[in-house]
């Protein structure tokens, strides 16, 4: 959408960009949040382990 408006109408062009990228960071940040707050949901599609739940969790932790 960008390109095709990217010729003429660039005020149009911008506009849809900033809110692809709202989107964008939206989506990533909300998962970024989700796996911070419940690591486990994450780490329980690759172990049962609890210690790797653990050591996932404080890993997470301190990336978030």
């Amino acid at each position: 959408m960008v390109g095709t408006n990217i010729g003429g109408r660039l005020s149009r062009a911008a506009r849809i960009s900033w809110i692809a990228a709202g989107i964008a960071a939206t989506a990533t940040g909300g998962i970024g949040l989700l796996i911070a707050a419940r690591p486990s949901i994450w780490t329980s599609f690759f172990t049962t382990d609890p210690a790797v739940h653990v050591t996932a969790a404080s890993y997470l932790g301190v990336v978030a």
